[in-house]
């Protein structure tokens, strides 16, 4: 008789022992009641009641026993004993697995008879599969024959975005050899595909399917099923969802294949069946298992849903469908030629991936390095004349003259307008000007022979350039500096750049640093940016984001954001935006740069400089209507409140004659006048943490706390960036500048700036919401932690822990949620260390702060947003940076600072403390 034996079922056996001896029992006793061969109707109806009642009596639906059968795709291949998998490639022997499944698993020759199981069925020999279908064989059979390229969902590649194309909407059709080559190319190539597989069937290429035929007999068991055959090749790794249709078959002639299966009206998820394998998610529950080795058929029958995982990099199955084509049903190839041109092929290659398949020069990277990247460029241009400004004026052109000094004009424009309407005449004498990445020196030359009086300098950290500046260009007054443009060092009336903002690394921290050096006189200075932003409102997709990507590494695009992101970050400092011109549609870029063609994007000759890359990339998605082209002017907002930089938005602006009006029935801090020199005298805050216990803080701390130590966020960021092995996914995305900084050190700085600008009588008082610590939980009482953070100010602490009651006089006892006992104003600065997620009501929590937070004042908190949970004595809330944002912003505060700090534990505490602790915390920061 056949021999039957049953594979796993995603169950946890209790009692593997005793079902192993009833299962060897049952197999017993059929084979004592019935020894001839049976139908394989009637072995399974049979086999599926023992099975039925086996699974009542003992399933758990519990995965670990599914992971312990098969954990990897690796762990399959390497090791197959583990899993009952045969070593041997082509090894015909039954497998004697005792694990339980309501898969059966008989032979052809058992099941001649008869066919209609109700569950899925393996078969193990009585099939001779087709031999010499190796990858190089099959290819030398069928490759020259075109085929749709097809994803993981089955469905062909389309024609790209692309309106240079006459093809929008065609099919990709290759030459199956180039499929196969295709199907090697990794996701995170440069290349625009994801999953490649061969997938076809005789209706859409029945030229194939003849040839195919020739090499193998289709069992008369499964005769029957005669819909449409198909043809399954799929690398190793790559999975089919849950999914059902007719009865079908499929026989595995070359690598493996691991099945899962569900009986018809199972809820199922459509999950990359091969994630089952590697334990990231878990199959559903009751899904049943087998592996298919070369040789082996798998059939079932009509809705019984499906999921498969190829095993080997080469897996090669051929079988057959009843019924009609469902989602397959493309037009049919047979009327192509049998040979693709070359023509056609690179065509294809272009349009629908972006492979080029005449790049035989590879672009040159600088890894981020912006000096190499300038000087590698300018050591490649030969042809800057020094006596010709516009030779070495390295923007692009704009208007009917072709011009790149056009910009000039603009900028020049631009500063008559602002100081116009400033009641000015446009001419100042000693009128200071700072050119912020300013290249070869184009636009300080033209400016000094324009501007005679202006006082020019000029920022770059290419040291080609400035040689080029020094030794080349005519003699000049103007002067450059081998420095950064975050690196200041005197006041200017007018800050401009021009295709160099969009490399600051950080533009908060740009902004910030230029409007320290930004003069508040004449109405406020002025701050011009001419560079490429994206497009507003535009909803990228997967491909999109792709190409901006491609873009931003490309041409170094560290700050890549819309104009209204920009001014966003303007605003934050203090800035006002005057002006929003799209250049590109203002100069018809696109027509008359472009002529509305879309670049091609291997590299030109000798210009493999990724930075030519970049323009490429540039002049595509401007093309698309990704990018924009635009020149965006700040005027800094008028001297008021405590920082020239930043200021609170409900705090009027005044000029420094004005006399300041209360808001809200309170007086806003005293502004300290640009002219004035009495200032408040104090000793610079340190970065550093107390631990609180004493008069003077205690004992500095190297930590946050014995369990974590912070300032790791940059490192998990790059970490995480460096090692990705799966693609993006834009809704997890955060930006790297949020990670950049220890919270500690933001902190510092910004107390700093604000106790700067007091006046030499000033008097204030800082608030600690939570200073002492929560006794009531068991916690040692502190009484000074961030006393050092007061700096010239009145520390005070604000707690609703019964220690707070008998503190001190400067300790008000109160829930922050409602505290009557704060007057309203009363603090000059307010701020909350890992406190504000035990409020119950944190919206109550953010109108107490704002309510006792002077006008012009400064809040500071640290939250959690990825925390154990910790009831010292409740615990409520985490906080994401969104979150902290809105309380503040719908408060009529202004954000300076943001981001995260994450924490993990020291060595020794990850080696030696196991609890409840996470191993690595998020904390939120905001000013």
């Amino acid at each position: 008789m056949s021999s039957r034996r049953r594979v796993h079922n995603n169950s946890n056996e209790t009692n593997g022992n005793n079902f192993e001896n009833k299962e060897n029992e049952t197999n017993s006793a059929l084979r004592t009641k019935d020894t001839k061969p049976r139908s394989l109707k009637g072995c399974l109806l049979a086999a599926a009641f023992i099975t039925f009642c086996i699974l009542i009596s003992r399933r758990s639906s519990n995965y670990s026993q599914t992971n312990q059968f098969v954990r990897s795709v690796d762990e399959v291949v390497d090791h197959p004993e583990n899993f009952g998998v045969s070593a041997t490639k082509h090894k015909k022997e039954k497998r004697d697995l005792s694990l339980p499944s309501s898969v059966e698993i008989s032979d052809v020759d058992s099941v001649k008879k008869g066919r209609g199981s109700q569950f899925p069925v393996l078969l193990k020999s009585g099939w001779e599969a087709p031999r010499d279908w190796t990858e190089s064989e099959f290819s030398k059979k069928v490759g020259h024959f075109p085929q749709y390229v097809k994803d993981a969902t089955v469905q062909p590649y389309r024609v790209l975005n692309n309106p240079d194309s006459e093809r929008q909407k065609d099919l990709c059709i290759l030459p199956g050899s180039s499929i196969l080559q295709l199907m090697k190319i990794k996701k995170d190539s440069k290349a625009a595909l994801d999953d490649v597989l061969f997938f076809t069937n005789d209706k859409e290429n029945p030229k194939v399917m003849e040839v195919l035929n020739k090499d193998y007999e289709t069992p008369s068991i499964v005769k029957e099923i005669n819909g449409f055959q198909v043809l399954s090749i799929v690398p190793k790794g790559i999975g089919h969802s849950f999914h059902k249709h007719g009865e079908s078959w499929l026989g595995q002639v070359e690598g493996r294949r691991q099945w899962w299966f569900l009986p018809p009206g199972s809820k199922v998820d459509r999950v990359n069946a091969c994630k089952y394998m590697d334990g990231t998610e878990a199959p559903p529950k009751g899904a049943m298992t087998i592996l298919q080795e070369p040789g082996d058929i798998i059939w079932f029958p009509t809705n019984w849903y499906h999921a498969t995982c190829a095993l080997d990099e080469w897996t090669i199955g051929v079988g057959a469908q009843k019924g009609h084509l469902i989602r397959q049903n493309f037009p049919s190839l047979s009327s192509l030629d049998s040979v693709m041109s070359k023509d056609n092929i690179k065509t294809t290659l272009r349009d629908c991936f972006r492979i080029d398949s005449d790049n035989d020069k590879e672009w040159t990277w600088f890894d981020g390095n912006l000096n190499a990247y300038y000087n590698q460029l300018e050591k490649d241009i030969k042809n800057r004349n020094p006596q010709v400004i516009g030779s070495y004026a390295v923007h692009r052109w704009m208007g009917p003259k072709k011009s790149t000094l056009e910009h000039y004009h603009i900028l020049q424009q631009a500063v008559s307008d602002h100081y116009a309407a400033g009641g000015a005449d446009g001419k100042y004498k000693n009128f200071r000007v700072l050119d912020g990445g300013c290249g070869l020196g184009a636009a300080l030359m033209w400016f000094e022979q324009k501007e005679p009086e202006w006082d020019l300098t000029g920022h770059t950290i290419s040291e080609e350039q400035h040689r080029w500046i020094a030794e080349k260009l005519p003699s000049h007054k103007f002067q450059v500096k081998l420095q950064s443009y975050n690196d200041l060092d005197q006041e200017y009336d007018f800050i401009y750049s021009i295709e160099a903002l969009i490399h600051s690394p950080n533009v908060t921290e740009t902004f910030i640093e230029w409007s320290k050096h930004l003069s508040s006189n004449n109405g406020g200075g002025i701050v011009a940016i001419i560079d490429d932003f994206l497009v507003e409102n535009l909803e990228l997709d997967e491909s999109d984001e792709k190409e901006v990507e491609t873009f931003a590494k490309s041409w170094l695009a560290n700050t890549l954001v819309t104009p209204k992101q920009l001014s966003k970050i303007a605003e934050s400092v203090g800035w006002t935006l005057v002006q929003n011109r799209d250049l590109g549609e203002e100069y018809q870029v696109n027509s008359r740069n472009y002529r509305n063609k879309m670049p091609n994007l291997s590299p030109d000759g000798t210009k493999t400089h990724q930075g030519w890359m970049g323009s490429k990339w540039r002049q595509r998605l401007m093309l698309r209507k990704i990018l924009s082209y635009n020149l965006l002017v700040f005027r800094k907002k008028a001297a008021s409140g405590i920082d020239e930089s930043r200021q609170l938005t409900d705090v009027p602006e005044v000029g420094v004659d004005d006399t300041l009006e209360t808001v809200n029935n309170c007086l806003p801090i005293q502004p300290l006048h640009a002219e004035e020199e009495s200032r408040l005298l104090f000793t610079e805050i340190t970065p550093h943490l107390m631990s609180g216990l004493g008069k003077d803080g205690g004992e500095k701390m190297a930590c946050i706390s014995g369990w974590y130590c912070c300032n790791k966020g940059l490192e998990w960021f790059d970490s995480m960036e460096k090692n990705r092995n799966v693609r993006k996914v834009s809704y997890l995305q955060l930006p790297r500048e949020l990670f950049q900084y220890h919270y500690v050190d933001i902190f510092a700085q910004r107390l700093n700036q604000f106790y700067r600008k007091m006046a030499l009588d000033s008097r204030g008082r800082f608030l600690d919401i939570g200073g002492t610590g929560s006794t009531a939980s068991g916690m040692t009482q502190v009484t000074s932690k961030f006393q050092h953070f007061a700096g010239p100010l009145e520390y005070w602490i604000l707690d609703s822990d019964v220690g707070a009651k008998s503190l001190n006089d400067r300790t008000i006892y109160c829930d922050i949620d409602h505290c009557p006992e704060s007057d309203d104003c009363s603090f000059d600065v307010t701020f909350s260390h890992t406190v504000l997620e035990h409020a119950k009501r944190p919206w109550k929590t953010f109108d107490t702060i704002a309510r006792i937070t002077k006008p012009g004042g400064l809040t500071l908190h640290l939250v959690p947003f990825s925390y154990q949970y910790h009831a010292t004595p409740e615990d409520h809330w985490r906080f994401s940076h969104t979150a902290v944002q809105t309380l503040l912003e719908d408060r009529n505060f202004t954000v300076w600072d943001i981001g995260y700090d994450l924490c993990s534990k020291p060595p020794h505490v990850l080696e030696n403390k196991i609890d409840e602790h996470y191993d690595t915390i998020w904390l939120t920061y905001v000013v």
